[in-house]
């Protein structure tokens, strides 16, 4: 989605950028051919506008993120929770897409995490 590219840039800085214990991902929610990619189901079930960026720890959400979209910001979210990350298991920062960029205008699917593996 349009929103998504546009998105995009910000996120890989951050995730080039941040070496703390939260790592920055990107997941398929739909493939080619408009389809839920079947091992991403769980994490795309409640995404109702994309881009949407959550935090999950031990595969459970734990809060939204609703700030600005630029590489500073992602990066200043993600060291606010570095202390949950380092209590268990990393946090893992999550982008996830939709692979038909041609549908894309009429029902965006992108959608970004702080996801915990």
């Amino acid at each position: 989605c349009g929103h998504c590219q546009a998105m995009a840039p910000a996120w890989k800085d951050a995730a080039n950028s941040y070496s703390g214990p939260v790592a920055f991902r990107q997941i398929e929610c739909n493939d080619q051919d408009w389809k839920p990619v079947e091992e991403n189901l769980d994490l795309c079930k409640d995404a109702e506008a994309f881009p949407t960026i959550k935090l999950f720890k031990d595969g459970e959400e734990v809060t939204s993120y609703e700030g600005d979209r630029t590489a500073q910001a992602f990066i200043n979210f993600a060291r606010q929770h570095e202390n949950l990350a380092q209590q268990s298991m990393p946090l893992t920062a999550a982008v996830l897409i939709e692979r038909r960029p041609d549908r894309a205008m009429k029902r965006p699917r992108c959608k970004d995490f702080l996801y915990t593996k």
